[in-house]
């Protein structure tokens, strides 16, 4: 059962962004459509390719989005075309690019142009996926307009032909002008007709409103809602890939908090319930905008803000004591479990665990770390050392003056990690020359003296990597 219960201004029919994002360097005033012009010469040569064989060829989706709000800055580029995909193939290969026939079965060839990846994908009329899947059921068309009028949103659902022409049949310029959020053709049930195709254009909203900080309309927000359950038809990696992106953009306070609006986050994390309910979704994602750009940091703040909430039914405060907090085992547990319903890989199920799970206490950093302590933790967190200094960092607002103390601790961590390697080394054939010189039998008596050889190192009462004859001395004398 998906719980919708919130405070008063996630509820709000009306929703919009608390506050105003920064300009995004629109180039929709002067002469907004010289970008156009600029990248439909880019693409010359291909666009004549096609022109040649007698089928129409259109540069669509994000990059003429990006274009008109002054981003040129892509790594890919999206076409739309009336061939079919083996004509696309035989079109591009006989002009010698590289092609990779990756997604023929859906319409899309891909090729490279320099060192440009573009995607060529056949007109669609429709286009759904299957519960679990993570490929869709496509039927191709011949109309651009019917192809546009399917995506997932109007600011992605322009193209320009090989002039650098504005093809924008569902008012997409007027969207990016007003900063909004609606499919192709607005609408309430229109809406919901699209979402249900794709639930996951769901997630995708949320993205662009943390991406773009644009507001999601009305009619926007009450389908999601409405087809917020579809979430669970569409398979766990497909989740993750746009959670992932969310919570790396620059407004991710508002993605959040509109996915909370409408119940789509406690969809996909049942957890956040309390969190949703206790009004903390916000502060949770401005708190995101406070890390690096890491993503298993942030998704480390958000497990650490949803794992406290649900225990505790109090707002994530370090200023209390963590003995008021799950303990230890069950905030790893609740890493793993996250971890397993996203589908992250064994190294993010990993990270996660280990922030989550050995967070220290804010009290502790107020002392002064001699050596053995600093490489404890380097030993203990591993790569993760300076991420949990940056978890505490975002999520200890509570705390007065916290920053400085893991500012000092980060550059001391940092500083030795240049100088030495923290782990404790061992010697060669040790095991063999305590069992040799010692009598000490194989087994768990003599792991343990390993152990307490590498407490040693660690303590600094022996050397690292010591020989031999000084571990089988330092045993002797203690």
């Amino acid at each position: 059962m998906v719980t919708t219960s919130a405070p008063a201004k996630e509820q709000n029919p009306a929703y919009r962004p608390a506050r105003t994002p920064p300009p995004l360097g629109m180039n929709l005033s002067g002469d907004p459509r010289q970008a156009l012009v600029l990248l439909g010469q880019r693409f010359g040569d291909l666009f004549d390719l096609f022109a040649r064989e007698g089928r129409r060829l259109y540069l669509v989706g994000g990059s003429v989005r990006d274009a008109l709000l002054g981003d040129t800055h892509r790594a890919d580029y999206d076409f739309a075309t009336d061939a079919l995909p083996e004509e696309s193939l035989r079109i591009l290969r006989a002009a010698g690019l590289r092609t990779f026939p990756i997604g023929a079965r859906f319409g899309t060839i891909a090729a490279a142009i320099s060192d440009t990846l573009v995607e060529i994908t056949t007109f669609r009329v429709q286009e759904a996926y299957e519960p679990g899947s993570r490929k869709p059921e496509v039927e191709f068309g011949d109309s651009l307009d019917d192809d546009l009028s399917r995506r997932d949103l109007s600011i992605n659902a322009m193209a320009i032909d090989r002039h650098g022409h504005l093809i924008d049949p569902f008012d997409g310029c007027s969207a990016l002008e007003r900063r909004i959020l609606e499919v192709p053709r607005g609408g309430l049930e229109n809406t919901r007709s699209i979402l249900r195709d794709d639930p996951l254009r769901l997630l995708r909203i949320a993205r662009f409103a943390g991406r773009l900080g644009f507001a999601p309309t009305p009619d926007t927000t009450q389908a999601a809602m409405d087809c917020r359950a579809e979430l669970l038809r569409i398979s766990r990696e497909r989740w993750k890939m746009e959670m992932d992106k969310l919570l790396l953009t620059r407004h991710a306070d508002q993605g959040l908090a509109w996915l909370a609006h409408t119940g789509a986050l406690q969809v996909v994390l049942p957890a956040t319930g309390p969190l949703v309910r206790l009004g903390q979704v916000r502060r949770v994602g401005a708190q995101l905008l406070d890390t690096p750009d890491d993503l298993m940091t942030r998704w480390s703040v958000l497990l650490l803000h949803t794992v406290v909430t649900e225990h505790t039914d109090c707002r994530l405060d370090l200023s209390r004591s963590l003995e008021t907090w799950p303990d230890e085992p069950l905030r790893t547990a609740f890493a793993s479990g996250v971890a397993s319903r996203f589908r992250f890989s064994n190294a993010e199920r990993q990270c996660v665990e280990r922030l989550l799970g050995g967070i220290p206490d804010p009290a502790s950093l107020r002392a002064d770390w001699d050596r053995p302590a600093l490489r404890r933790h380097l030993i203990g967190f591993g790569e993760d050392a300076i991420r949990v200094l940056d978890l505490l960092d975002a999520v200890g607002d509570t705390v007065p003056g916290l920053t400085e103390h893991t500012g000092r601790l980060r550059e001391a961590l940092v500083s030795l990690r240049s100088v030495e390697d923290p782990l404790p080394r061992l010697p060669k054939g040790l095991g063999h020359a305590l069992h040799e010189q010692l009598g000490m039998p194989r087994g768990p008596a003599l792991a343990e003296a390993m152990a307490r050889l590498r407490e040693a190192i660690l303590d600094e009462a022996l050397a690292n990597d010591p020989d031999i004859d000084a571990c089988i001395g330092w045993l002797r004398d203690n």
